[in-house]
């Protein structure tokens, strides 16, 4: 079974200001960090695609075409590349704003 959770990283900087009893402004040091926002919106599956036999590490095994159709969906087309089967076609993955 394959989990495609598909999503967006950002950068995220934060700082803490505080101000002492004359006025004065103080900050911490900047802190950077990247954060990953998964698509998922109700804690389910993006898509999932079975494979039989299972796969092997270090060897590939599904091919998976992303397009946004339309409606401004995100759908994706995944292919088998031991069998050839197509696990999903055009399944919708996240409504885009």
């Amino acid at each position: 079974e394959i989990r495609l959770d598909i999503g967006e990283v950002a950068e995220v900087s934060q700082a803490e200001v505080y101000y002492d009893t004359q006025g004065r402004m103080t900050s911490s040091q900047l802190v950077k960090q990247d954060s990953y926002r998964s698509l998922e919106t109700h804690h389910q599956q993006v898509c999932v695609a079975h494979i039989e036999p299972p796969g092997q590490t270090g060897i590939d095994r599904i091919q998976a075409q992303f397009e946004v159709n339309e409606q401004r969906v995100l759908v994706v087309t995944v292919k088998d590349l031991l069998t050839g089967k197509m696990l999903v076609k055009r399944g919708a993955i996240a409504k885009l704003k």
